[in-house]
């Protein structure tokens, strides 16, 4: 009986701790993700002004951004959406210049459309961007 207890035991060990491994890397992952302009909002707006103030919060976030990136482009209407939160002006500079590098390409890439597509034949050619292969 004590055998069968003890290898009971050792089950109920090893489970546990495979468990909790799994957990701490599922968490480990979750911190690595880039920040989001849903964190941004919901950490300006429910935070309790009591055990935070919004230069508090406003400097995790810049912190956060800082370390992790943003996954998103800040339109007009998300920066409204930010400062009508109590997000500072510093906050919107670091969201602006923490994008990831895929989406600078996007950018990059979009821009360089809209200078090619805009414009006449001679504008298009004599554009920098525009070089011919002769």
């Amino acid at each position: 009986m004590s055998v069968f207890l003890y290898k009971r035991i050792f089950s109920f060990i090893f489970v546990g701790l495979f468990v909790f491994l799994i957990g701490q890397q599922e968490i480990s992952g979750q911190q690595k993700k880039e920040v989001n302009l849903n964190d941004i909002l919901s950490k300006l707006t429910f935070t309790s002004s009591i055990s935070k103030k919004k230069p508090e919060i406003n400097e995790q976030s810049i912190a956060d951004i800082l370390e992790r990136k943003v996954n998103f482009i800040l339109s007009l209407e998300d920066e409204q959406s930010v400062k009508k939160a109590g997000g500072s002006e510093l906050l919107i500079k670091t969201i602006r210049e923490n994008l990831p590098k895929k989406i600078e390409e996007k950018i990059l890439l979009y821009n360089k459309f809209v200078i090619n597509y805009n414009g006449n034949i001679e504008q298009k050619n004599s554009h920098p961007s525009c070089k011919r292969i002769h």
